[in-house]
């Protein structure tokens, strides 16, 4: 693993920095994030990714960590513990940064999964330890239906796994 600050990385990490936060200050106000935003995001971020040269270069990554961000976010998606605004802002992520993006390794593919799968774990447990420690749980003994805003989580989650190419260091 070698660190890597060229102006595409710093570019795809402050791209996906700053489509994360928008999507986090969207998710906390109302809990939900149109899909047009989404979509927006999406496109916007993938057409950086295309003309900066990113997608060319780590394209294998960019596979890998589309396929596993994917089929790990369906799955979560079908048995209800996240929503389709989390699913697809994780697609997201998965397209405009795909792994660690301040390092590169020899294993594209190791790469992907860590960095895809760290960052949909601190989502998840910093989710459920929002559930468990809230007022939300206690209302769902009520029968209230109140959903947990994961998109901030996933921004924390992205800069923690961001950060520990540079504990190698």
């Amino acid at each position: 693993m070698t660190l890597d600050l060229s102006v595409t990385t710093v570019l795809m990490f402050s791209a996906t920095l700053a489509l994360l936060t928008a999507y986090s200050v969207l998710d906390l106000r109302s809990r939900m994030v149109h899909n047009e935003y989404l979509a927006l995001g999406g496109l916007l971020g993938f057409s950086l990714t295309a003309l900066s040269g990113h997608l060319a270069t780590y394209s294998m990554l960019h596979l890998v960590a589309v396929i596993f961000v994917s089929s790990i976010s369906y799955l979560l998606f079908r048995i209800g513990a996240i929503g389709g605004a989390d699913a697809k802002a994780l697609l997201i992520v998965a397209i405009v940064s795909p792994g660690i993006e301040f390092a590169t390794w020899d294993s594209p593919v190791l790469e992907a999964l860590i960095g895809g799968g760290l960052g949909l774990f601190i989502m998840l447990l910093l989710g459920y330890a929002y559930t468990r420690w809230s007022k939300i749980s206690k209302r769902r003994l009520h029968g209230e239906r109140q959903t947990v805003p994961l998109i901030p989580f996933l921004l924390l989650g992205y800069i923690l796994t961001q950060v520990l190419s540079f504990l190698q260091y």
